[in-house]
């Protein structure tokens, strides 16, 4: 990992914004920190979909050496009355008993406003979400073992949704995370570098597409390397036909894969910037229309 001071982290081939890897990594050393007044045990990270919350908080926490318990907000559901807070109060004292061994743990629960925190009908919404929120109040304002406590990082797109008294002061610290063009570009330009696509390139497509999060771009990226193992595929068998694409006439396949991913097709990659945004484009128009 490589600080950048004007820009932000570098984790391996990922950047990280410094202000996203600053309030991940501060509250996971809060955590570990007793202090005399409360700090939240909660940290809640709240975005439109697909600008990567979960997948970089998961990047901060790994490179700071926890072990993470990665969890979506739907396995806390549950028929029966207590569900909900069983799961969760065995997640959390496992990790606890693993804590003062000295094992550093985080959990990170996926969509937490559409938990059932964040539910107000059947018996999600009575019963199960009391049990739920109240035992997650009751962590939060527990005071800290001498090893320190677990933290909790929450991910999702409307925290208006969550049970009030949870997200107070003391318990639960939050922030928007929104990221900008240039961050957008940082981040996407970084994971791609290995491909040598020109700068500009990277620079239009951003620029052209802004408005997408983080998703859109990587799906580009996705979709280029699919293209570039389609075009293996074909010469291949062009040429060896379709019984030898691993066999001694074409062995190391990942070679020359990557070989191909670096050779920096620009024109492969801008179709693809397109092929991305019309299944887009379709989606919306679809959803508008149904």
């Amino acid at each position: 990992m490589n600080y950048n001071q004007d820009n932000g982290v570098y984790i391996g081939n990922y950047y990280i914004p410094f202000d996203f890897y600053s309030r991940i990594s501060s509250h996971l050393v809060k955590s570990y920190v007793n202090f005399s007044f409360g700090q939240a045990l909660l940290l809640g990270i709240q975005g439109r979909p697909g600008d990567g919350k979960s997948f970089q908080s998961k990047l901060v926490a790994e490179s700071m050496g926890f072990t993470i318990t990665h969890v979506a907000a739907s396995q806390f559901s549950g028929k029966h009355e207590g569900d909900a807070h069983t799961k969760l109060e065995e997640i959390y004292k496992d990790l606890s008993v693993k804590l003062a061994m000295g094992q550093r743990s985080v959990i990170i629960i996926d969509d937490f406003d559409l938990s059932i925190s964040g539910l107000s009908n059947g018996v999600d919404g009575t019963v199960n979400s009391q049990l739920f929120s109240n035992y997650l109040m009751h962590i939060c304002d527990s005071r800290p073992s001498k090893h320190g406590r677990v933290p909790i990082i929450v991910t999702g797109n409307d925290f208006s949704r969550l049970y009030g008294p949870l997200t107070r002061n003391g318990r639960m610290e939050m922030f928007e995370w929104a990221p900008t063009k240039q961050e957008k570009f940082a981040i996407w330009a970084n994971s791609i570098k290995g491909y040598n696509i020109p700068i500009d390139v990277i620079r239009d497509i951003i620029e052209k597409y802004h408005e997408n999060p983080l998703s859109f771009f990587f799906s580009i990226s996705s979709k280029y390397i699919d293209k570039i193992i389609d075009e293996y595929i074909r010469d291949s068998i062009k040429e060896y036909g379709t019984t030898s694409l691993f066999s001694t006439s074409s062995q190391n396949v990942s070679g020359v894969i990557d070989g191909k991913l670096k050779s920096a097709r620009s024109d492969i990659f801008l179709v693809c910037a397109e092929e991305v945004n019309s299944v887009k484009m379709k989606s919306y128009l679809g959803d508008k229309n149904a």
